[in-house]
C-alpha cells in the first residue's frame, strides 16, 4: 500500500483519496505494522496539501472528515510526532493542524 514520493507526486486527488480509504480500513481491522502506518501516513498528508493549493468539493471535504474520523477512531493520540520533533519543526508542522502525525496504532 505504500506509495513512493514518485508516486505520491503523480497521484491524483481521487487516487490519493482512494487509498487513504484503504488504510483507514487496514488500521480499523488492525492490519497494519508500524512501520507500513508511519510510511503510509503521508498519503494524509499529501491530501491536505492538494486541498491547500486548490479547493475540494463538498462532497470531497465530506468523504475526507468521514474517513478522518473512523481513522481517529482506529487510533490513539500520541505525544510525539511519527516523524520526530526536528522534522515537524522544520515543517511547521502541529498536531492541531497535522494530527495524522500526532496518532498511533492502538495496542502497537
Amino acid at each position: 500500500m505504500t506509495m513512493s514520493d514518485a508516486e505520491l507526486e503523480r497521484a491524483t486527488l481521487p487516487v490519493l483519496l482512494a487509498s487513504w480509504a484503504r488504510i483507514v480500513d487496514v488500521v480499523a481491522r488492525g492490519d497494519m505494522s508500524p512501520d507500513e502506518f508511519q510510511r503510509d501516513v503521508r498519503v494524509r498528508h499529501e491530501i491536505a496539501k492538494r486541498i491547500r493549493s486548490r479547493p475540494a468539493t463538498a462532497e470531497t471535504r465530506e468523504l475526507l472528515a468521514e474517513l478522518d474520523g473512523w481513522m481517529r477512531e482506529a487510533t490513539e493520540p500520541t505525544s510525539a510526532c511519527a516523524l520526530g520533533a526536528e522534522q515537524a519543526e522544520r515543517e511547521g508542522w502541529t498536531p492541531s493542524l497535522q494530527w495524522y502525525y500526532w496518532i498511533g496504532l492502538r495496542n502497537a
